[in-house]
């Protein structure tokens, strides 16, 4: 087995070496098909002779086999599904079976996986630098809509890419429903999508919903999360929290499972107590959970403010930004405004993408001058002063949306919404990877996965 950044895979598989024996371990030679919706998951069924450890071998690019999970399957009728295949390409496949004295491939086959969904927007790579990728950063997982990316009335995807930007897996929202917030569940085992009517239906989000599924959409659960706008957090016993704007201008946010009635954590005129302020609304973007504190972090484009709040008690515990008492910045002039995808990174900084610069605009969503920036502040309790520490360089125009996340690598992933984007850049900010969306779209979040056989039952 060999590896080369970014992906695990097989150069001199089982299925092309002359030193194995290639014929079927008795039974009858395997077949493929594709996955009934999902047609780019290639469905191999084969009969095992007898219990051994076995596992599929697979190729697209000439000279590369990857390989699927090796698993011990008893004598009878046996399948694999094929992952991270893309869209309208020649795979080769073979199964190999091990009964403890040595490797037996099956002949080579080859299958052609389903065109790709026409509907669905592409990008396309502008720059690559596979030395600096990261081993775990192998397939990127996100969000787009398709057409004008301030009609909400647009069709939604949630797709994966592979380092190559070629689409491995797509499924389309159904009924227009918005798609901004994709993610793996607390237990990485599960993929989750938001479908939002609160912009395709104008309904406050009473309708919206969340499914927790496996890749092949064999194990789907739908979790209703009535007013959920824009984003939600996964914890581990099951349960979400997401952000409850079902009635303006108070904001909550709330925790529940879809089976019974959620349960309020904190709400908006919490903040109007605090500030005096009778006027003061809510509207969050981003929200974060810190596994470390149990701690949320959510963001309120409305102020340009974060909030952190103990979910175990609902308290603001500190903020951040322009709500009277929140901490300021140094220097001054790195204030955020319009901020997205808020997280603290592994050693306790605050992380987002902001504009360049603060406008001072409460309607900064008319702002479209300003590029938007990720920045990194380290907290100065002493002085509740937020420090900038590092910034992205892109100028890159994006009126509203964006998602940032620190690599395992060091390296830093940003996506921008609006302007249809996505940047992976090192520490010193040199591109290690790049993707534009040349129509007019938007994209919800991104991130990366390292192995999509861990979504499946």
């Amino acid at each position: 087995m060999a590896r080369y950044p970014g992906v695990i895979l097989l150069l001199l598989a089982s299925c092309a070496s002359p030193s194995v024996d290639s014929k079927p371990s008795g039974g009858a030679a395997p077949s493929a098909h594709l996955h009934d919706e999902i047609g780019s998951i290639v469905v191999v069924d084969w009969v095992q002779s007898e219990e051994a450890d076995v596992h599929v071998e697979f190729s697209v690019d000439p000279g590369i086999w990857m390989t699927s999970p090796t698993r011990t399957r008893a004598a009878g009728p046996a399948s694999e599904l094929l992952l991270g295949v893309p869209y309208d390409s020649d795979v080769s496949y073979c199964v190999v079976s091990d009964d403890g004295s040595g490797p037996i491939a099956s002949e080579v086959a080859t299958i052609r996986t389903a065109e790709i969904p026409p509907e669905l927007p592409l990008p396309v790579v502008t720059a690559e630098d596979p030395g600096a990728w990261g081993i775990e950063d192998r397939f990127l997982v996100g969000s787009v809509s398709a057409g004008d990316p301030l009609d909400r009335a647009q069709p939604n995807w949630v797709f994966v890419l592979d380092r190559r930007a070629r689409v491995v897996w797509a499924r389309e929202t159904p009924d227009v429903r918005t798609t901004l917030f994709v993610r793996v569940s607390a237990d990485g085992t599960k993929l989750l999508w938001d479908e939002g009517t609160f912009w395709s239906d104008l309904d406050r989000g009473a309708h919206s919903v969340v499914q927790r599924s496996s890749l092949d959409l064999s194990d789907v659960e739908t979790i209703a999360t009535p007013g959920l706008h824009y984003a939600y957090v996964d914890l581990p016993d099951g349960s979400l929290v997401w952000g409850d704007l079902s009635s303006n201008p108070d904001e909550r946010l709330v925790q529940g499972n879809g089976t019974e009635d959620p349960t309020v954590l904190w709400t908006c005129a919490d903040v109007r107590e605090t500030t005096g302020d009778p006027k003061y609304e809510c509207a969050s973007n981003s929200l974060w959970w810190d596994a470390r504190t149990n701690h949320l972090l959510l963001s309120l484009y409305s102020s340009s403010t974060v909030f952190e709040i103990d979910r175990a008690t609902g308290k603001m515990l500190r903020w951040f930004g322009n709500t009277p008492g929140g901490w300021g910045f140094d220097p001054e002039d790195t204030a955020f405004e319009w901020q997205h995808g808020v997280s603290y990174t592994d050693d306790g900084n605050l992380l987002m993408i902001t504009r360049e610069e603060a406008t001072g605009t409460r309607g900064a969503l008319l702002t479209s001058d300003v590029p938007s920036i990720a920045r990194e502040y380290a907290l100065d309790a002493d002085q509740e002063t937020l420090v900038n520490v590092w910034h992205s360089d892109d100028d890159i125009f994006a009126q509203e949306g964006g998602d940032v996340h620190r690599l395992p690598n060091g390296n830093t992933l940003l996506s921008f919404g609006t302007g249809a984007k996505v940047r992976e850049v090192t520490t010193d900010g040199t591109a290690a990877w790049s993707l534009d969306w040349p129509a007019n779209d938007r994209l919800g979040r991104t991130f990366f996965v390292a192995d999509l056989y861990a979504l499946l039952p």
